[in-house]
């Protein structure tokens, strides 16, 4: 969890455990206030994010529905 100061307002954004075994902590350098991977360091959800990672949370997200 950290805090980052976002559009003149100071903000707490939680990270989230990936099921790859990373870390997705949101990344302030970014322009769509997207997440990046502390394993990888590929933005979550993006083409440039490995395909094994993207097929684990494929199957993890069928498997909570």
């Amino acid at each position: 969890m950290g805090r980052y100061l976002v559009d003149g307002e100071w903000l707490t954004i939680p990270s989230k455990k990936l099921p790859c075994g990373g870390t997705a902590h949101f990344d302030p350098q970014s322009t769509s206030y997207s997440r990046r991977c502390d394993t990888c360091f590929a933005v979550v959800g993006s083409v440039g994010m490995p395909r094994h990672c993207h097929e684990l949370m494929k199957r993890q997200s069928n498997d909570t529905q």
